[in-house]
């Protein structure tokens, strides 16, 4: 403060402190973003479907499911116990739980994953083989 000048802040006006209000866009963007939040597991799925798909392992499935009279779909059981033995190493049943735990949970029951586990294994040579195959278009 300057000599005979008192203080710079005795002459500024006192602004009164007022509770800051959220406006309705500000309440509906932030809704949005919870909606749009994903978690983290679902970008390495996206990942892991992109390189599933490269790979043709959609058609491997279709070729064997042409083999065999089965009901249920080889394809997405497939893919996720390869998605959740990735993301989540562990057991078939505990695999099963972990992707009724994403977005888009699984459309079989746990018995059909069984089944489906004795057809990967009768055709695992097979299937070995097409990704090898396949994998040479993945660059």
């Amino acid at each position: 403060s300057l000599p005979g000048h008192g203080s710079v802040q005795n002459h500024l006006p006192m602004k009164k402190k007022q509770p800051m209000q959220r406006s309705p866009i500000d309440y509906f963007r932030i809704r949005e973003l919870k909606r749009m939040y994903l978690p983290p597991a679902t970008a390495a799925i996206c990942s892991c479907s992109s390189l599933y798909t490269q790979l043709r392992l959609d058609n491997t499935c279709r070729n064997i499911r042409n083999r065999y009279s089965f009901d249920f779909d080889l394809n997405s059981i497939l893919s996720d116990l390869i998605f959740a033995r990735i993301l989540s190493p562990s057991s078939k049943l505990s695999s099963y739980s972990f992707c009724k735990s994403l977005l888009e949970p699984p459309k079989y029951d746990i018995h059909q994953v069984y089944r489906a586990l004795s057809v990967i294994a009768k055709e695992n040579d097979y299937i070995q083989s097409d990704v090898y195959r396949n994998s040479n278009f993945v660059i």
